[in-house]
């Protein structure tokens, strides 16, 4: 019993300190509005020519940057913060990651030119700062590494039955898009607020149902419209934020309950 007892106190121990270490290692999440991109990076690599290219690329974006008051920059040794880093393989070392507020946006992995990772910065930038444009866009990009897409995916032959009964939002979207996977985490993190409640999420590929989308006016990507018991009502036409998001999701919750599902919010 007293070995049992000192082994739950070391766990314990441990897990604390784990637990004090993932905090500070995940500094960077936050619930504002501004956007930091996070540099992952194993210190242990940090003698090796590529890591010190990668420490000058590095140095060379913030300098890039500096006019962005709205964009922050951070770093991560996985070294320090294993836990932090386990989307992170040594191989994908270091990668840049995009996160806003709370959510990972996309991750750029390994740049072997500095340019590569400023276009992907700049792709996130707030829209004010794009004519603070700075540097000569170049045709190439990183290899990035999106969220997986959440929902029930439909197509024409299942849309019918599945829209037919509540409240349901339809993402309509293609894999080639770039918008549609900058807009994923947040319709991700949308869904996920609304787990256990009346509505229904689906995702339509274009590519495969490019006739039905045409039909249901879904011509620019993404597009998120709204049906209610099998009958479309309006379109989404707020910006890419969840709170907004929310705010038109609660209020056709609260028209449906009363009774009023026809009514519109734009």
């Amino acid at each position: 019993m007293e070995k049992l007892i000192s082994i739950l106190l070391v766990t314990f121990s441990l897990n604390s300190v784990f637990a004090q270490q993932d905090q500070q290692c995940d500094r960077f999440y936050h619930s504002g509005t501004s956007k930091t991109i996070v540099r992952f990076y194993n210190s242990s690599n940090s003698g090796s020519p590529f890591e010190k290219k990668q420490a000058t690329i590095w140095e060379d974006i913030k300098g890039s940057f500096s006019d962005f008051s709205e964009l922050s920059f951070d770093e991560v040794d996985c070294k320090v913060c294993p836990r932090s880093c386990f989307n992170f393989p040594n191989e994908t070392l270091p990668s840049y990651t995009m996160v806003f507020g709370n959510l990972l946006m996309a991750t750029c992995v390994r740049p072997v030119i500095a340019m590569k990772a400023k276009n992907f910065i700049y792709d996130y930038a707030p829209k004010k700062y794009k004519k603070l444009k700075n540097f000569t866009i170049a045709t190439t990009h990183c290899d990035v590494i999106y969220p997986e897409l959440v929902g029930t995916e439909i197509d024409q032959s299942s849309f019918d039955v599945s829209i037919k009964h509540g409240i349901s939002f339809v993402l309509y979207y293609t894999k080639w898009c770039h918008y549609c996977r900058m807009f994923y985490p947040v319709w991700n993190r949308f869904l996920d607020s609304y787990v256990g409640q009346h509505l229904n999420f689906y995702i339509v590929d274009c590519i495969a149902e490019n006739l039905f989308c045409t039909s249901q006016k879904a011509i620019g990507f993404p597009t998120l419209l709204l049906y209610v018991d099998g009958e479309f009502i309006e379109e989404y036409q707020g910006s890419e934020n969840i709170t907004e998001m929310k705010t038109f999701a609660d209020f056709h919750l609260n028209a449906y309950e009363l009774g009023k599902a026809q009514v519109k919010f734009y």
